[in-house]
């Protein structure tokens, strides 16, 4: 019984990590597209 209950615990653990993870990655992703989009209206006003 107590494997079972650590097993459970450590998957919960790996879940809220990815969750994390994808949100981070996310954030992640919208900074680069406005960093890009940034640097292309630069590039057109120059």
């Amino acid at each position: 019984p107590e494997l079972g209950k650590l097993k459970q615990v450590v998957e919960e653990q790996f879940e809220e990590l990815d969750e994390k993870e994808k949100k981070a990655r996310t954030a992640a992703a919208k900074l680069e597209v406005d960093l890009l989009r940034r640097f292309l209206e630069l590039r057109e006003h120059a």
